[in-house]
């Protein structure tokens, strides 16, 4: 965990103004990406807490107006609760252990997606089957019987 003393917490506290204040500047939906900042600020040092999607982004386009950018994350990976498990299954098949899906009027996220040429994929998926973990017992349905329930 950690700790904070107060001189640290005055620090991280200014920092964050600076990073709020860079985030008042969010140009129109016509700009280089999504969510991009004006870049009238001078650069500055700016410490980013958590590499989930926020951060991330947040991270992302105060470096591209200038700013010096540090990314703080306590665990071991980027993605916060984005997550996709991948090993320990067969013929390429994957969970999705996190957040699974973006609703439709989330426009900037998707704006993101567009802007990285990110791939989705349907949340249910109209052919294949899926596994039914209930009770300890697994079961195969289908993506029709999945849809109507």
């Amino acid at each position: 965990m950690l700790k904070l003393n107060r001189r640290k917490f005055l620090l991280l506290s200014g920092l964050t103004f600076v990073g709020t204040q860079a985030c008042d500047q969010v140009k129109s939906r016509n700009s280089r990406t999504p969510g991009a900042l004006e870049s009238g600020l001078p650069p500055q040092k700016v410490i980013v807490v958590g590499a989930g999607v926020s951060g991330l982004v947040a991270a992302y386009e105060l470096a591209a107006v200038g700013h010096k950018v540090t990314v703080l994350e306590a665990r071991d990976r980027v993605g916060g609760r984005v997550l996709t498990l991948r090993g320990d299954f067969s013929e390429g098949h994957f969970v999705e252990a996190g957040a699974a899906r973006i609703p439709s009027t989330h426009d900037l996220t998707l704006a993101y997606v567009q802007h990285f040429g990110l791939e989705l994929k349907p949340f249910y998926p109209r052919e294949g089957l899926y596994i039914r973990l209930k009770d300890g017992k697994r079961t195969l349905v289908s993506s029709d019987d999945l849809t109507k329930a």
